[in-house]
């Protein structure tokens, strides 16, 4: 039975190389699928996205313009440009898209800052973008917050200053007044902050260095291997049902062990199959992701038995169904939900939760999870997985056995 077996298998690899173009679209489907997601989300070398930041100052004072200064220092000038324009020209930049948020400083904002007076500033925010003017008005957010603790704080101060602003004048006595004024106020608030009641320490944690960079490229890889597999099942699965219309099963059923020998030949074509494309895909989403070849074994082995098993379940229904046709409908119609759910089309991660935990719910799904965790999150239940993988090989195996005797005996009748 052992020399059949393997007659069996090497006459299906031999049918599956010459059927070239079948094979060529299992392999290559998924690599452009995963390499033209990766581009799309940014795993080229992409800069830092940038928006533009109009300003129309009607009111030209020193309180508008530091404002204005502060929007374009620190952290923030990395990820806006300032461009001053006037209101004509805001409208018609606005109107064609090409800045992030225009900020207009109404008039008199420095005399109604400095007699404690409503200030307004009005920003009109570009709808096509979100991440940018969000950040802008998160900003000027804060920067209104800092100007009522300012006119709280130095009340007394700012009075002096408006008067100045009106007059536009300030002799040598007033300003040594003023400065004296606001040191005293700094060193009354200095006692209530020198100590802090509540000390801040930072540390910084230690990084594995040997840890993935995890992309969303990288995330998509092992589910575009397992979308390879489920294309190639598909084909595989209905291959018996050509044996069966050709008359190979019903010569086979003829001898005591014929089917059990055409069973084992099957699965081990199916092994070898499986290996071939999980090595080659494996090797090159490894290089191209800079996956660490510590952990190509891992990802190897995981995805030929879950794939093997999915080949087991998926068999099944081929083997249910009472015609070729209907078998080749089920098949097709059940793998696109499951790689849709499973993580094949979209990774886990970039999934709503909870059709994440629908998605777990399916064989694929909850293998593939197991062995990115394994791989990229150090969470290792991956034996767990494998266990249970086993117990369907193993399970679906022996029920396979059973509905192609009864389908041999079922077409020869």
């Amino acid at each position: 039975m052992l020399s059949l077996s393997h007659l069996i298998a090497k006459i299906r690899l031999q049918s599956v190389v010459r059927e070239k173009w079948g094979l060529f679209s299992w392999i290559t489907i998924p690599i452009i699928i995963v390499f033209l997601m990766s581009f799309i989300t940014g795993g080229g070398d992409q800069g830092e996205s940038r928006g533009t930041l109009l300003v129309t100052d009607l009111d030209d004072s020193f309180v508008s313009n530091l404002l204005v200064n502060s929007l374009s220092q620190g952290e923030l000038s990395s990820w806006i440009g300032i461009k001053k324009v006037d209101t004509e020209q805001g409208q018609n930049i606005m109107q064609s898209g090409d800045a992030s948020a225009w900020l207009t400083i109404e008039p008199e904002l420095a005399s109604d800052f400095l007699n404690q007076k409503p200030t307004t500033l009005s920003l009109v925010k570009n709808p096509a973008q979100t991440v940018i003017p969000d950040l802008i008005e998160s900003a000027l957010l804060l920067f209104t917050d800092a100007g009522g603790y300012l006119q709280q704080l130095f009340r007394e101060e700012l009075a002096t200053l408006a008067a100045i602003n009106s007059n536009d004048d300030l002799s040598d006595l007033e300003f040594t007044a003023l400065s004296l004024s606001i040191r005293d106020r700094i060193d009354v608030f200095a006692m209530s902050l020198d100590p802090l009641l509540i000390e801040l320490k930072e540390r910084q944690q230690e990084t594995d260095k040997s840890s993935t960079s995890v992309n969303f490229g990288l995330l998509m890889f092992p589910g575009a291997i397992m979308m390879a597999l489920l294309f190639s099942i598909s084909s595989l699965a209905m291959l018996i049902w050509d044996d069966l219309k050709s008359g190979v099963l019903t010569r086979l059923s003829a001898s005591s062990r014929g089917l059990s020998a055409y069973f084992f030949g099957q699965q081990w074509a199916v092994l070898i199959i499986f290996s071939g494309i999980v090595l080659m895909l494996s090797v090159l989403g490894g290089l191209y992701f800079g996956l660490p070849a510590r952990q190509w074994p891992l990802l190897m082995i995981g995805l030929v038995v879950s794939g093997f098993a999915m080949w087991q379940i998926l068999l099944s229904l081929v083997l249910l169904m009472p015609t070729q046709r209907s078998a080749n409908i089920v098949v097709n119609a059940a793998i696109f939900p499951i790689l849709m759910l499973g993580g094949s089309f979209f990774p886990m991660e970039a999934l709503p939760d909870w059709l994440a935990q629908v998605g777990l719910y399916f064989p694929n799904g909850y293998f593939l999870q197991a062995i990115k965790d394994a791989i990229f999150n150090q969470q290792n239940y991956v034996l767990s997985a494998g266990l249970i993988a086993t117990a369907i090989i193993g399970a679906f195996g022996l029920i396979n056995r059973t509905l192609l005797k009864r389908l041999t005996r079922h077409n020869n009748v």
